[in-house]
């Protein structure tokens, strides 16, 4: 069981490895894994630990639903992102904090990553070991909402651009206002916004590194987690109310 006062759940996410599966699961101001006792049989069913694995120093936030749903884009979810023994999470919605990571083991709490761009919504790691936050704030802009950044190729806390780093960022600006969510899919780095889809290209390019492009500018994200890719399609639940 998880704490009742830690608030709505808001992810469920799990996060496979050779030994054993884990399972993150999100709450407005904790974050837990679970992970099933060795001693589950299939009269006992599945047996949970459940750890605590919240980051310390983060706000505690309430939340409300209205009957409208028009709250759901900026709601504060926790996302989730798997790069191999560590995790990278965070808390969408604008708030003004870092990403954070963990090394799997529920005996650890997770933790800031150094020098991180704040208010990101979402992230995910390109095939070239590239971690990009969605929607944080940009080195020379601050923040506006719409900005994927990318750290130093193999590094998550080296975010500074320059000439001798990989590090950058792009500006998603079409008929979107903020970026939503996204990950890194079969159809390459994939990012919506209120408004519209895009994709994140690597281009293998020692200047550029990524190149957006619009793929549809019918509708956007209607939050963060409201996104799924089953064997050759994306499924999304749009501001409409609209699964596409």
């Amino acid at each position: 069981q998880v704490d009742v006062a830690a608030g709505r759940p808001n992810l469920v996410k799990v996060c496979p490895r050779e030994s054993k599966a884990q399972v993150l699961i999100g709450c407005l101001n904790k974050l837990y894994v679970a992970v099933a006792h060795d001693d589950s049989t299939l009269v006992t069913g599945t047996r949970w630990a459940v750890s605590d694995i919240t980051p310390a120093g983060i706000s505690t936030i309430t939340d409300t639903i209205g009957p409208d749903l028009g709250r759901i884009p900026a709601a504060k979810a926790w996302w989730a992102t798997v790069l191999g023994n560590t995790i990278v999470v965070g808390r969408g919605g604008g708030l003004d904090e870092p990403a954070f990571i963990w090394d799997r083991n529920p005996a650890h709490v997770a933790t800031a990553i150094a020098n991180c761009p704040h208010r990101a919504v979402g992230a995910m790691m390109s095939p070239n070991q590239h971690l990009i936050l969605i929607g944080c704030e940009d080195e020379s802009l601050g923040y506006t909402g719409l900005t994927a950044r990318w750290a130093n190729q193999g590094t998550v806390d080296q975010w500074a651009s320059d000439t001798l780093s990989t590090a950058g960022a792009r500006e998603m600006a079409g008929s979107g206002s903020r970026l939503i969510g996204g990950g890194w899919t079969a159809f390459g780095g994939t990012v919506w916004t209120d408004g519209d889809l895009w994709a994140l290209q690597e281009m293998n390019d020692a200047e550029f590194i990524f190149k957006p492009q619009l793929l549809s500018g019918e509708t956007g994200l209607a939050a963060q987690n409201l996104w799924c890719e089953h064997p050759g399609a994306l499924w999304y639940l749009g501001p409409d109310m609209l699964m596409r």
